[in-house]
């Protein structure tokens, strides 16, 4: 080995020692109070962060993920509101709440992923909904102007959803219908 060659890695020895030493020693995100921060490493192996911890991520390893811990309010009003055709072929803007909590930040992530986990919840919550509203509307002489009716469709549509998204980590707290 030339001397130039064994400076060249005496150099990269030191510079690697000097980042890895910065990167450990470096101050750390706190998860903040309202949140669960959740690391994914190699092999899928998940760490969940309570609110005050500080985890330690490795950059290009691991990727980290800061989800909500209190409950989220979904409003599916305006832009969001669901259309639907009924049985007889009129269309129907429906306006609801979805009330959520994730209760398993690690089981959530498994299973929807790093990216966004949040969204991939709001679409499923979204096109439940929308099969629910649709089949029941699709009924004969079915209306959300008869009290029975909307009485039905919010039980089932909660147990629905508690369903589908229990296997996620996320415990359904309420659902609403606003307006029809």
């Amino acid at each position: 080995m030339t001397k130039s060659a064994k400076n060249i890695l005496i150099l990269a020895v030191i510079l690697g020692i000097a980042g890895l030493s910065t990167l450990i020693s470096r101050q750390r995100e706190v998860v903040g109070v309202d949140q669960v921060g959740v690391v994914v490493s190699p092999g899928g192996k998940i760490a969940v962060y309570r609110p005050g911890d500080r985890p330690l991520v490795l950059p290009l390893i691991q990727h980290y993920v800061r989800l909500t811990a209190k409950p989220i309010r979904y409003d599916l009003t305006e832009a969001k509101a669901i259309t639907v055709t009924g049985s007889n072929q009129q269309t129907a803007t429906i306006g609801c709440q979805v009330r959520y909590q994730v209760e398993d930040a690690a089981k959530l992530v498994a299973t929807q992923g790093i990216e966004a986990p949040q969204n991939a919840i709001e679409l499923l919550i979204h096109q439940r909904l929308t099969d629910e509203f649709t089949t029941t509307l699709q009924k004969e002489n079915a209306t959300l102007d008869d009290v029975q009716t909307r009485v039905v469709l919010v039980g089932s549509i909660h147990h629905s959803l508690k369903e589908a998204l229990s296997p996620l980590g996320i415990t359904i707290l309420s659902f609403d219908l606003i307006s029809w």
